[in-house]
């Protein structure tokens, strides 16, 4: 995954975590067999928003949810 950037100021949830908007799009993926063999290759996706509500803690961010805005 390839984070485009946020797209909005980091929101205090309840619990105490972060919530933001972002931008993503999964980067080309090539998936081998176990002698090195290249099976299937999927080409990169456009950039899509998600919603992501994350925790910061010992210097470092953990996504706790990963959603995609306007999904059904």
């Amino acid at each position: 995954m390839i984070v485009d950037g946020t797209q909005s100021s980091f929101e205090r949830t309840p619990e105490g975590f972060f919530q933001a908007v972002t931008s993503v799009k999964q980067a080309s993926i090539s998936y081998f067999d176990a002698d090195g063999m290249l099976i299937e290759k999927k080409p990169p996706t456009a950039a899509i928003a998600d919603i992501v509500v994350a925790g910061h803690r010992d210097g470092h961010w953990t996504a706790m949810t990963v959603e995609h805005l306007g999904a059904n």
